[in-house]
């Protein structure tokens, strides 16, 4: 099923005309992958000169039902790496390319990393003392209980 609401209502005269379709037509079902889809999507939104691509004109580039699109916008968008601009719309999240090791999400997940494993770190040490606990209480009966 592919669904004729893909035209795209923006100039898409920045892509070279010559420049091949996306669409996986003639090629192996791994290619129609959603994987394979997401990379696709995401070369093209790395080439939007204006870093915002219209999901109308991803949605005829590549191919395929506007629903596949909403499939990966939606998964893009729950990781914040995207975000929706307006209704057909989205970008990188404050432009930044993934994997950027200077951009403000990377720096978020490294903070929340250390954060994380500060509190690894402090209920390790808690569980032991509780372990010392227990077990010298423990060990504490037993040999009142041997000496009766």
């Amino acid at each position: 099923f592919r669904s004729d609401s893909c035209s795209s209502p923006i100039d898409s005269s920045f892509y070279s005309p010559d420049t091949p379709t996306l669409s996986g037509e003639g090629r192996c079902r791994a290619s129609k992958s959603l994987g394979a889809l997401t990379s696709r999507f995401c070369q093209l939104l790395a080439n939007a000169p204006d870093g915002s691509l219209d999901l109308n004109f991803a949605c005829s580039k590549l191919g395929v039902a506007k629903r596949r699109i909403y499939d990966i916008t939606n998964v893009l968008e729950g990781v914040g790496l995207i975000e929706k601009t307006t209704k057909n719309l989205i970008k990188w999240k404050e432009n930044e390319e993934p994997g950027d090791p200077d951009s403000s999400v990377e720096k978020e997940r490294q903070e929340q990393l250390k954060s994380l494993q500060t509190e690894i770190y402090s209920l390790q040490m808690e569980e032991q003392h509780i372990e010392k606990e227990v077990i010298g209480s423990l060990a504490q009966e037993l040999s009142d209980i041997a000496s009766e």
